[in-house]
Protein backbone atom coordinates (compact mmCIF):
# COMPACT_ATOMS: atom_id res chain seq x y z
CA UNK A 1 0.00 0.00 0.00
CA UNK A 2 1.23 3.41 -0.93
CA UNK A 3 1.54 5.15 2.86
CA UNK A 4 1.83 8.99 0.94
CA UNK A 5 -1.82 8.07 -0.65
CA UNK A 6 -3.14 6.82 2.53
CA UNK A 7 -1.50 10.07 4.38
CA UNK A 8 -2.67 12.63 1.78
CA UNK A 9 -6.77 10.90 1.94
CA UNK A 10 -6.45 11.17 5.93
CA UNK A 11 -5.52 15.17 5.64
CA UNK A 12 -7.83 16.00 2.94
CA UNK A 13 -10.53 14.46 5.47
CA UNK A 14 -9.23 16.35 8.44
CA UNK A 15 -9.37 19.87 6.25
CA UNK A 16 -12.62 19.31 5.38
CA UNK A 17 -14.28 18.40 9.32
CA UNK A 18 -11.95 21.49 10.11
CA UNK A 19 -14.18 23.60 7.20
CA UNK A 20 -17.65 21.94 7.96
CA UNK A 21 -17.09 22.27 12.08
CA UNK A 22 -15.74 26.03 11.74
CA UNK A 23 -18.69 27.25 13.72
CA UNK A 24 -17.92 24.54 16.78
CA UNK A 25 -14.31 25.79 16.26
CA UNK A 26 -15.35 29.73 16.63
CA UNK A 27 -16.09 29.32 20.12
CA UNK A 28 -14.27 26.68 21.35
CA UNK A 29 -11.28 26.79 23.52
CA UNK A 30 -7.79 25.05 23.32
CA UNK A 31 -9.14 21.60 24.70
CA UNK A 32 -12.09 21.28 22.33
CA UNK A 33 -9.88 22.28 19.33
CA UNK A 34 -7.72 19.41 20.11
CA UNK A 35 -10.70 16.68 20.87
CA UNK A 36 -12.79 17.65 17.71
CA UNK A 37 -9.16 17.56 15.42
CA UNK A 38 -8.18 14.31 17.10
CA UNK A 39 -11.75 12.83 16.77
CA UNK A 40 -11.65 14.20 13.11
CA UNK A 41 -8.31 12.10 12.65
CA UNK A 42 -9.54 8.82 14.17
CA UNK A 43 -12.70 9.17 11.99
CA UNK A 44 -10.37 9.93 9.33
CA UNK A 45 -7.84 7.15 9.69
CA UNK A 46 -10.52 4.62 10.49
CA UNK A 47 -12.60 5.59 6.97
CA UNK A 48 -9.51 4.78 5.27
CA UNK A 49 -7.74 1.59 7.02
CA UNK A 50 -11.64 0.42 6.12
CA UNK A 51 -11.58 1.48 2.64
CA UNK A 52 -8.38 0.00 1.62
CA UNK A 53 -9.27 -3.36 3.61
CA UNK A 54 -12.50 -4.19 2.18
CA UNK A 55 -13.51 -1.90 -1.10
CA UNK A 56 -10.69 -3.15 -4.24
CA UNK A 57 -8.56 -1.52 -6.48
CA UNK A 58 -11.59 -1.37 -9.52
CA UNK A 59 -14.15 -0.25 -6.63
CA UNK A 60 -11.48 2.85 -6.14
CA UNK A 61 -10.74 3.14 -9.85
CA UNK A 62 -14.48 3.74 -10.99
CA UNK A 63 -15.35 5.93 -7.95
CA UNK A 64 -12.08 8.13 -8.50
CA UNK A 65 -13.18 8.29 -12.19
CA UNK A 66 -16.97 9.05 -12.08
CA UNK A 67 -15.72 11.84 -9.55
CA UNK A 68 -13.11 13.30 -12.07
CA UNK A 69 -15.93 13.50 -14.40
CA UNK A 70 -18.40 15.25 -12.14
CA UNK A 71 -15.80 17.46 -10.93
CA UNK A 72 -14.64 18.76 -14.90
CA UNK A 73 -18.31 18.66 -15.79
CA UNK A 74 -18.59 20.89 -12.65
CA UNK A 75 -15.20 23.24 -13.43
CA UNK A 76 -15.86 23.76 -17.14
CA UNK A 77 -19.78 24.57 -16.71
CA UNK A 78 -19.26 27.08 -13.50
CA UNK A 79 -22.56 25.67 -12.10
CA UNK A 80 -23.63 23.13 -9.74
CA UNK A 81 -26.12 20.34 -11.65
CA UNK A 82 -29.52 21.42 -11.42
CA UNK A 83 -31.93 20.11 -8.76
Amino acid sequence: MDRTRVNHGSTVILQSAVHVGHSHLDRADAVGIWLYMMGCGLVGFLSRWVWVRFVSATVSWWLAGFVWVITLWLAFTCRPPEQ
